[in-house]
């Protein structure tokens, strides 16, 4: 405590006892999630808050205090027993307190009726996770799959990456390759956290949205007038990446710029054949231009996106003479604008209303190159151009802005789908979409929480079934969670499964007109319990206590605290689309897209934590069960065929140094996939089932920040059992791209990474 004529003061302070101007300092009446704030403000230069008269003789507040990378603290002021100084520690751990993609609007991960979860900055940078691809191998129901021309790809409970709806700030990304968006040219520069909600999201997100949904946050707080800053990132690979970031807030306007380039320069386990690498040379570049202004309670934001690739494709030199080879360059183009218009409309109303266009487009270029004059002629080329305009509105009521027991919300989404290029059927082809929706959030007490929710609208070439959905929980005050969820989904074939033709040297793949929807039924339910041993201040002996939401994750110092949930789903998918031969020749294996019948996925996950002051552990168990009926007279015969995951995460802060460890590590065990081949009895196509063979990976990093937390240097060790391909029995890694058992590009080899940050801001904080 500092009094200063008769006053008192909170003085807040970093690691080093230099003084933190511009801290954060709210009081509460208590540290529940429901207290009432009492007031605040923000430090001097001399890092001091002067506590009001009617604070300083309450009899049970306690002050939050906030820093931009420091963890939150939590000190209690009883009766103007302010302590001597407030000490900031680097955050140990982000657990982002809300999840903005509930349908019910920013809501707290906890409190929230969906199984949700969030990967914070400090996990990305703690990863070295420079796209969505390495962030997410490290996850727990999630599969990565890579190849070579199509990027890389995802399942999520069993489900494949149609199934999941990848967005950006609640826009869909478009583009998909064999039903995948390529999370390597999804880059997180720009990112804050990512929210996942797994299981049925149809009635929210609409069609894609089966398995779940995947959504990238943008930064999009500002506290100072000028902010900026710059990340260099090498990888012993050949991997060498620069982005860079430039913000001005003034008054009621924010304008936000930032971009980078990304370079990879390919990677095989072999050198017979140098020219020819399993995992392809590619070179990225990318832009961000955002603009805001807020008027009152609303914001109004525009938010302008490029992205440009080359991805290199050498082939290997040709028999007999090997002089000469065909070599292909794919160009992918993303051009993406969102205009968003949020906030409150009276006591009552809160509305968020997103307006969007994409464009992406994906040029092949082929050359035969001479390899003795380096000479190059072209052989053949093609572009294809697919277009998205949508728009979505969420108007959400409640009550009054206290009242938590009945929320409604009611919604709208439309959208038109335009394709065209030579590999289009007749040219081009479209079609457009409209649905609205509605929820109704109800908490009879405090323990109960239902939301019953139903979708219905019209698709130009189906006929839309109304979709139901409806999701529970249950907790008390002891840090117990239970939810459950029955939702029925619907997921409308896109314009490359019913109309795209692509036929190259390792590609002959033909869409169906003839398409049927895929439908689908799913349950999910989840336990979580959490717990925390935690000392605010000296005065007050430690206890047992919920902290709030603002406070978990980044805990105050001298906090223990446990963790432990379990999940289990189950999902069956009518109709799944997939690609299944139907025939062989001299002139290469014709694909096209069929619906293959049933397929059923169960399993769940257990996982566990736990925090000791500066310590901290999570380790998890995923076990996944796909049947793949592929014949509906032989469904009772198809057995569910397992698939194992073990994941731990372990990191130590070293509050004196400003310094943190982590380590991660997975093992992602045998996965089944289908893929088909002709009889040679019958002479007919057929579907089988082959297996991913299992494989570990460990990464570890060190991070230290310096210059008062405005610079850090990250040291990252990755793969370190150097695993390169796994072993594949039957087909091509689960799409029709290659064919026959062998071994299959999974990760690139043990590399060593180094990544050097830097981040400014000035001006007085607002």
């Amino acid at each position: 405590m500092v009094s200063g004529q008769g006053a008192l003061v909170l003085k807040v302070v970093d690691s080093k006892f230099d003084p933190l101007y511009g801290a954060h300092v709210r009081v509460y009446s208590d540290t529940n999630s429901a207290a009432v704030l009492m007031g605040g403000g923000t430090t001097d230069f001399k890092g001091n808050w002067p506590i009001s008269s009617d604070i300083s003789s309450c009899l049970g507040c306690f002050a939050q205090v906030r820093y931009m990378g420091m963890q939150t603290r939590w000190v209690s002021l009883w009766s103007g027993s302010v302590p001597a100084q407030v000490v900031l520690y680097p955050s140990t751990f982000s657990a982002p307190e809300y999840v903005v993609s509930a349908l019910s609007g920013s809501t707290r991960i906890r409190e929230s009726v969906y199984q949700a979860r969030a990967i914070g900055r400090e996990r990305i940078e703690g990863q070295g996770a420079q796209n969505l691809r390495d962030v997410l191998s490290n996850d727990l129901n999630i599969r990565i799959g890579q190849d070579a021309v199509l990027g890389s790809g995802i399942s999520m409970q069993g489900l494949g990456g149609e199934n999941v709806q990848i967005m950006i700030d609640g826009v869909p990304v478009i583009g998909r390759l064999d039903g995948n968006i390529d999370l390597s040219q999804l880059p997180l520069q720009n990112v804050e956290k990512i929210e996942i909600i797994e299981g049925p999201m149809s009635v929210q997100f609409g069609s894609s949205a089966i398995g779940g949904i995947i959504n990238l946050i943008s930064k999009k707080e500002q506290t100072h007038p000028y902010t900026g800053g710059f990340t260099l990132y090498g990888e012993s690979v050949g991997q060498y990446n620069a982005d860079f970031r430039f913000g001005i807030q003034r008054n009621r306007h924010r304008l936000a710029v930032s971009g980078g380039r990304y370079f990879f320069d390919g990677f095989s386990s072999t050198d017979s054949l140098p020219r020819w690498q399993a995992w392809k040379p590619r070179e990225q570049y990318f832009g961000n231009l955002m603009y805001g202004y807020s008027l009152k309670r609303l914001h109004l934001s525009s938010n302008s996106q490029v992205f440009h690739e080359i991805l290199q494709f050498k082939g290997a030199p040709e028999a007999p003479f090997f002089v000469a080879a065909v070599d292909q360059y794919f160009y992918t183009r993303r051009l993406d604008q969102t205009f968003q218009l949020s906030g409150f409309t009276g006591k009552s109303w809160h509305l968020n209303v997103t307006a969007a266009f994409n464009y992406y487009e994906r040029q092949r270029q082929s050359y035969r190159k001479d390899l003795v004059s380096l000479e190059q002629f072209p052989i053949d080329s093609n572009v294809d151009v697919f277009n998205r305009a949508m728009s979505r509105g969420v108007f959400h009521w409640s009550p009054g802005a206290d009242s938590t027991r009945l929320k409604w919300q009611m919604g709208y989404d439309v959208s038109w789908d335009y394709g065209e290029g030579p590999r289009i059927a007749e040219g081009s082809q479209y079609f457009a979409e409209a649905s609205g929706f509605s929820s109704v959030e109800y908490r009879p007490g405090k323990q109960w929480a239902f939301t019953p929710g139903i979708r219905y609208g019209y698709h130009s070439a189906f006929n839309m079934l109304p979709i139901p959905s409806f999701h529970a929980l249950w907790k008390n005050d002891r840090g117990l969670r239970i939810r459950a969820s029955y939702a029925q989904g619907f997921r409308a074939p896109s314009l490359k499964e019913l109309y795209f033709e692509f036929v190259d040297v390792n590609h002959n793949l033909l869409g169906n007109p003839d398409l049927l929807p895929e439908q689908s039924q799913q349950v999910q339910w989840g336990v979580q319990w959490q717990r925390s041993w935690v000392a605010l201040s000296k005065s007050k002996p430690r206890q047992w206590t919920e902290l709030p939401e603002s406070a978990e994750g980044i805990c105050p110092s001298k906090k223990t605290q446990i963790r432990f949930g379990m999940n289990g789903f189950y999902n069956r998918v009518n109709n799944q689309i997939r690609q299944v031969l139907q025939s062989n020749s001299s002139e290469g294996m014709l694909y096209r897209s069929e619906n293959i019948s049933t397929v059923n996925t169960l399993g769940g996950r257990v996982e566990a934590g736990f925090q000791w002051n500066r310590f901290v552990l999570d380790v998890g168990f995923s076990l996944t069960g796909i049947q793949q009926a592929l014949d509906y007279n032989y469904q009772a015969e198809q057995p569910f065929v397992w698939a194992q995951e073990y994941r731990a995460q372990a990191m130590v802060v070293l509050h004196e140094w400003q310094g943190r460890f982590q380590v991660f590590a997975k093992y992602t065990g045998e996965q089944p996939f289908l893929y088909s081949e002709i009889d040679p009895i019958s002479g007919q196509a057929s579907v089988r089932q082959g297996q991913i063979g299992g494989f570990p990976s460990l990464d570890v990093s060190y991070s230290q920040r310096f210059m008062k937390n405005k610079c850090m240097i990250a040291v990252l060790g990755k793969n370190l059992f150097d695993v390169a391909n796994v072993l594949q029995s039957g087909g091509g890694g689960g799409s029709a791209h290659s064919q026959g058992s062998g071994s299959l590009p999974t990760l690139w080899g043990r590399t060593l990474g180094i990544s050097l940050s830097y981040q400014f801001s000035a001006g007085n904080e607002r």
